[in-house]
């Protein structure tokens, strides 16, 4: 039993693109009303690429290639897939604001091997083609445009599934405070019917390592909310509140004054 264990460890790893590292510390924000659906259904939801806000997103999908005898071809293998958008900024005003408020918003940690788990025991049959985690590349849109032969030659002899899905990790350099992180799935059929995937019985204990609350979130609030999470059995110490923007002190020594 070991041996097959380590192998399928083996095999999850390698489906982590651009560099990352498996035991890597990811975040997302959402709004606190989406965070309690989470809580409460506990599901994780993916999206298809085309509702992501840059219009550079899912860009090989928006290509047409003119071949030697001046056919139109388009493409369309990335339309198969779903994605979740996550950072490695533990902490980024901007990030707040983006993704959910300064005040009404909560953090979500975990680590890169725990997300793309849930991924391959959702997907046990063709995971190894259809699973992936990377992180996002930043380029200059000249780059990107200048690329599209190479990325779409690399996708067409493609049989891992890698080289597509890193076709979803490609964003424009105006980005790149971000530091974003993609959870990505490939799978035909359910892409045929919805934009939505669900994957549910998600165990939330054991996935998020912990839950922080916006900075400019009322204490008020925070209670109220930290009390319902505890009746999740989520344990005290992983919810705390950001201190982004708490007032600090500075203590200097000066015989000026």
């Amino acid at each position: 039993m070991m041996p097959q264990k380590m192998d399928a460890e083996e095999r999850m790893i390698k489906n982590i693109l651009n560099g990352l590292s498996p035991d890597t510390k990811i975040y997302r924000v959402v709004n606190v009303d989406r965070f309690f659906e989470l809580i409460e259904e506990r599901k994780l939801i993916l999206v298809k690429p085309h509702k992501w806000d840059d219009p550079f997103e899912n860009l090989l999908s928006k290509t047409i290639a003119i071949n030697s005898k001046g056919e139109r071809i388009g493409f369309s293998i990335t339309n198969d897939f779903f994605g979740q958008c996550w950072t490695l900024r533990k902490e980024c005003d901007g990030i707040w604001r983006n993704y959910a408020s300064l005040n009404n918003g909560v953090r979500l940690e975990t680590t890169v091997r725990k997300l793309l788990s849930v991924l391959f025991n959702y997907e046990s049959k063709w995971a190894n083609i259809a699973c992936f985690i990377g992180k996002v590349i930043y380029k200059t849109e000249s780059e990107i445009k200048d690329n599209l032969a190479d990325i779409i030659t690399q996708c067409l002899f493609d049989t891992s599934g890698k080289n597509t899905a890193k076709t979803l990790l490609i964003k424009r350099k105006e980005f790149e405070y971000e530091k974003e992180v993609r959870l990505l799935y490939s799978n035909k059929e359910i892409a045929k019917h919805t934009d939505v995937l669900a994957i549910e019985n998600i165990d939330i204990i054991n996935l998020f390592d912990s839950f922080c609350f916006a900075p400019l979130m009322s204490n008020y609030l925070y209670n109220i909310y930290k009390e319902k999470m505890l009746q999740y059995n989520i344990p005290e110490n992983a919810i705390t509140k950001s201190k982004l923007y708490e007032p600090n002190t500075v203590t200097i020594k000066t015989d000026i004054l």
